[in-house]
C-alpha cells in the first residue's frame, strides 16, 4: 500500500488526486455503488465491482463487467471494463491472494451468495464456498484470507 501511497510513514504528508471519475449510472438506477476494491502488485491495477441493476425494473443481478484501473504507468492511469466469466452476481468484498482475486458475491434469488475465485489472466471465476454444511449463505459481503490460507468474511442477515 505504501508503494501505492508514495509514502513511507503516517506522518508523511498525503495527497489525494482523482485518477478516475467513474461515468454516471443508467437514469433508472437510484443508487451507484464500488466495492470489493482491491489491487493487485503484479499486474499494478485496481478491480472493482459495480453493483446496480442492469435493467430498468429489476433486481440486482449479475452485472458483466468489473472496473480495471490500470496504474502501472502512473503518468496516466488507464481505466477498463474487463468482464469475468461467468459473471459476478452483487460483488462486494475482494481480496487479491496467490495470483487470484477472490469475491463475496451477494448472489440473488437465482444465484447463491458465494465465495468466488477469478483467474486474472482468464477472468474466468469459479465458486470455491456457496453453503455452510448444506446451508446456504444470507449476503456475503467482506472476506480476507489469512496467512494460513483461512478465509474471514461477513454473511449479513438481509439476504
Amino acid at each position: 500500500m505504501n508503494y501505492l501511497l508514495g509514502i513511507s510513514g503516517p506522518l508523511d504528508t498525503k495527497k489525494v488526486e482523482t485518477v478516475f471519475t467513474f461515468p454516471l449510472p443508467p437514469s433508472y438506477a437510484n443508487r451507484q455503488i464500488h466495492d470489493g476494491t482491491v489491487y493487485v502488485p503484479e499486474t499494478q491495477s485496481v478491480f472493482a465491482a459495480e453493483p446496480y441493476s442492469p435493467k430498468e425494473g429489476f433486481s440486482m443481478q449479475a452485472i458483466p463487467f468489473i472496473w480495471k484501473l490500470d496504474l502501472s504507468d502512473p503518468a496516466h492511469p488507464n481505466t477498463t471494463k474487463v468482464y469475468p466469466s461467468p459473471p459476478l452476481t452483487i460483488a462486494n468484498g475482494a481480496y487479491y491472494h496467490d495470483v487470484y482475486v477472490y469475491w463475496a458475491q451477494e448472489g440473488n434469488y437465482s444465484t447463491p451468495a458465494s465465495i468466488v475465485q477469478m483467474d486474472l489472466r482468464t477472468m474466468r471465476t469459479k465458486v470455491v464456498k456457496n453453503n455452510f454444511y448444506g446451508h446456504r449463505f444470507n449476503s456475503l459481503n467482506d472476506l480476507v484470507i489469512s496467512v494460513g490460507d483461512k478465509a474471514f468474511f461477513t454473511d449479513g442477515y438481509y439476504g
